[in-house]
């Protein structure tokens, strides 16, 4: 596989000296250097395209999109893919994997979108056959840890200590119930009232 990578970095070398005139390699990342295959980068192009003309993304948008989806095709290559034949669901969601854990650990939502739209555009322009949008894993809501600020039997002592013979000891009471039995915030009780 490195072999492979070299091979893709000297021709976008090659490619940027035709090109230009030149080799910067200081403004050349990694990244950048290694090419897609021709069917690949044809296809991101006119997702990328199609984005811009329907007006479904910005320009800058678009750059991100084909940028994180470059990655995936990336992945898709290594696995021995070159085009979308014989790609199935199994392959689609094991390149998925393999893309977020290599590439965006902290960015796997932006990365599940933009795979599933792009799988979703190739089903809807018949460039696949099945669609495999439906293979993208739905996203999990991040794990919260709640604490609970105190134990029931402090809630009990907190509650037996007011006044509730007077007004304000009722009132009291009432917010400290509403707190205790809702887990709502000060600023949302404070709402309330």
């Amino acid at each position: 596989m490195r072999r492979y990578q070299a091979v893709r970095k000297v021709v976008a070398l090659l490619h940027e000296f035709h090109q230009y005139g030149s080799i910067t390699p200081a403004q050349l990342s990694p990244f950048d250097m290694v090419l897609l295959n021709p069917r690949f980068e044809a296809l991101l192009e006119e997702y990328g395209n199609d984005a811009l003309f329907s007006e479904k993304f910005s320009e800058f948008t678009v750059r991100t999109a084909k940028s994180i989806l470059k990655g995936f095709l990336l992945n898709l290559e290594y696995a021995g893919f070159f085009s979308f034949d014989g790609v199935t669901l199994s392959t689609v969601g094991d390149v998925i994997t393999q893309t977020a854990a290599k590439h965006y650990k902290r960015g796997t939502a932006s990365l599940l979108h933009y795979v599933r739209d792009f799988l979703k555009y190739l089903y809807e322009y018949g460039l696949v056959e099945t669609d495999l949008s439906v293979a993208m894993p739905k996203i999990a809501a991040p794990f919260r840890k709640t604490y609970q600020g105190f134990t029931d039997n402090e809630i009990r002592k907190l509650l037996a200590s007011v006044d509730c013979n007077t007004l304000v000891g009722k009132r009291d009471y009432a917010i400290m119930m509403l707190a205790a039995q809702t887990g709502l915030r000060k600023i949302d009780i404070l709402n309330l009232i």
